[in-house]
């Protein structure tokens, strides 16, 4: 079994793609700029999907989180007020 002497061999004799061997994958009967705006599109794409899905997941979220951190707030705002009444009341 002979082993290659290129570092970008896979040990499954798969080649690794590197960026400069985009256009092995690429349809021969595309131009090339329309296959690079086409990858580009799909990662801007999923870009706006991923945010759009945060914020739908933060403003679901804010209806549990928002409340719950005022009662931490007044909570420990009011510890204090809480302390002094305990050791005044009998």
């Amino acid at each position: 079994m002979a082993s290659s002497s290129r570092p970008d061999n896979l040990p499954d004799g798969r080649r690794r793609l590197r960026e400069r061997d985009a256009t092995a994958v690429m349809p021969e009967h595309l131009p090339y700029p329309l296959v690079l705006v086409g990858a580009w599109s799909w990662r801007i794409i999923g870009g706006v999907v991923a945010a759009a899905l945060l914020v739908v997941a933060l403003r679901t979220l804010s209806q549990v989180v928002v409340p719950l951190a005022v009662a931490l707030l007044l909570t420990v705002l009011l510890q204090p007020g809480v302390r002094w009444l305990v050791r005044r009341t009998p």
